[in-house]
């Protein structure tokens, strides 16, 4: 039967992640660790099996071992995203970066995390800290927004003055928001810019529409008033 110093050697050397000093004491490891009471009470187990089965049954039950990731870069990785500045950063993306502080030292602290999910955690914090978004300035828009509202639209043809109101609508949805970014702001101000732009009044419109009545009638008028002025001439020179 293989002693449990043999076996706990032997699976040291399996997994590449312990060094087993002779007295089956680990003397050295790496990244990851295995917590050693799991890994003797997988030893004592496998070596309460039959003699020559005794190493199988450890391999065939080593994914129950206790591995635990080194933590190091993940508290590096959370003290540099905690010395990021969120001043002038939009609310959600400042909560998303926050979110995966707070999930991090949480690994942190349980010390039983999977290397591969610290690194994950590690990708995601540098991810929310990229991802930070600045809060655009919406003066202009504000300022064209306050314009419009001012304005009587009912003076304008239906057609543009519907373009204006669908604009402007999008314009304060912006103003509101506090996640807007910064094209946003800049696609609601051209937007409704070019909606202002584009009004036509009423009054040009029907006078286009009524020019040639009016100058019938102005022409009519002109003629009725010469008829007159023959008509009493001749009257005088009789």
């Amino acid at each position: 039967m293989l002693s449990e110093t043999e076996l706990t050697r032997k699976v040291g050397e399996y997994l590449n992640i312990v060094e087993v000093d002779q007295d089956g004491k680990v003397v050295a490891q790496t990244a990851v660790k295995v917590e050693r009471p799991d890994l003797f009470e997988l030893i004592k187990y496998a070596n309460s099996q039959k003699e020559d089965a005794a190493y199988d049954v450890l391999l065939s039950r080593v994914h129950l071992l206790g591995f635990v990731g080194n933590t190091t870069d993940l508290k590096t990785a959370v003290a540099a995203a905690r010395g990021v500045s969120t001043e002038g950063k939009t609310e959600e993306s400042v909560a998303v970066l926050n979110a995966a502080i707070t999930k991090a030292e949480k690994m942190i602290e349980e010390a039983n995390t999977l290397q591969e999910d610290l690194d994950a955690m590690i990708i995601e914090l540098q991810e929310a800290i990229f991802n930070l978004r600045k809060i655009p300035n919406k003066d202009e828009l504000q300022n064209l927004v306050n314009s419009v509202k001012a304005m009587n639209l009912g003076a304008y043809t239906p057609e543009t003055a519907s373009a204006v109101k669908a604009a402007y609508a999008k314009a304060v949805a912006v103003l509101n928001d506090d996640n807007a970014t910064e094209d946003k702001v800049k696609e609601a101000v051209a937007e409704l810019s070019t909606a202002v732009n584009k009004l036509a009044a009423k009054s040009a419109a029907k006078t286009a529409d009524t020019m040639p009545v009016a100058t019938s009638m102005i022409l009519l008028a002109v003629s009725a008033f010469g008829i007159l002025l023959v008509m009493k001439k001749r009257k005088e020179m009789k």
